[in-house]
């Protein structure tokens, strides 16, 4: 635990250079709003789900189905006081900015940047717990989350149509095949044709979290130069940053008085629950309408903020769990 908060530091330092990266090409004019949108397609689409799939089929395949499904809970609890917080939190800001911010404060980076961390000094249980909330985020991304943008009774009408996307398709159908097809991690060594497939499919999927990275810094590089932090941005930030994090903490630390999961599990959940503003969002509000110079400053912001806050809560969360 020594050189954890450093090297989470480091991880984010990393990826924020890459959205830099990309917020420079942006401001260049070297790619606009059509390329933008085609990468980030590209990304949501193609290779988040065949990363997802894969992903699933090497770690979700060796565990047991009763801990697949506390982890899911896990995810549930995660969204909910996420959601229902953000709401309270945001309450009196005005529309059109609402929406979106509340949007911005509830739904945290559950995987993009989560994932590599948890590769990193969780292991398996920690590769799990990103993988199997992820399916959780991912039914409320695009039911309750796209119902903000939308309107509730507009995406209850279509909602099946939301629910039918690449990236929960791809999440449900690894995880239950590598639950109930037990020979399915072997898939990726198998000899043949078969193994040369699966390898394609890894491939396609390797390059989503520096490819997400990237769309979210052409995002910014739209932003109009010579904006300040309003309102609005600062709340969302002390949301998703502050206390969002200290409250999914202590429902989690009660959780762990009913639930027997290793610590590892236990610190993966809180580090999601203290990520900065979710990428997705980003996309969400393209699909579906809002603000987007607002949300692309709050997915900014926060996540420069939680290059200091993340490590503060992994602390937290060693010395709880």
């Amino acid at each position: 635990m020594q050189d954890e908060p450093s090297a989470i530091v480091i991880r984010l330092t990393v990826l924020l250079f890459v959205v830099a990266i990309g917020c420079f090409v942006r401001r260049r004019a070297w790619l606009g709003d059509t390329a933008t949108q085609i990468l980030g397609r590209i990304c949501v689409d193609v290779c988040f789900p065949c990363l997802t799939f894969v992903q699933m089929l090497r770690i979700v395949g060796d565990r047991p189905l009763r801990g697949q499904g506390y982890l899911l809970l896990i995810g549930v609890v995660l969204m909910t006081v996420a959601l229902g917080g953000g709401l309270w939190l945001l309450r009196g800001v005005a529309q059109p900015v609402r929406r979106p911010a509340w949007l911005a404060a509830a739904m945290p980076n559950w995987l993009f940047f989560p994932l590599p961390i948890a590769a990193l000094f969780y292991g398996e249980d920690g590769l799990a717990t990103v993988l199997l909330v992820n399916v959780t985020a991912q039914f409320y991304l695009w039911t309750t989350s796209v119902g903000i943008l939308r309107g509730f009774r507009n995406t209850m009408r279509t909602g099946l149509i939301h629910l039918a996307n690449p990236g929960l398709l791809a999440t449900v159908a690894g995880a239950l095949i590598a639950a109930f097809v037990p020979s399915s991690r072997m898939w990726l060594d198998a000899p043949g044709m078969t193994g040369h497939f699966w390898q394609f499919v890894e491939l396609l999927g390797s390059p989503t979290i520096s490819l997400s990275m990237l769309v979210t810094g052409l995002q910014l590089g739209a932003i109009p130069r010579g904006w300040r932090m309003d309102g609005p941005s600062w709340r969302v930030l002390n949301a998703r940053l502050i206390v969002l994090p200290g409250a999914s903490l202590a429902a989690l630390w009660a959780l762990s008085h009913w639930i027997a999961l290793s610590a590892e599990t236990w610190r993966s959940a809180v580090m999601i629950a203290a990520m900065p503003v979710a990428v997705s969002c980003g996309v969400l509000v393209e699909r579906y309408g809002g603000d987007r110079h607002f949300t692309s400053r709050a997915i900014l912001v926060t996540t420069v903020g939680a290059v200091v806050t993340v490590p503060i809560w992994m602390l937290v969360a060693a010395f709880v769990f």
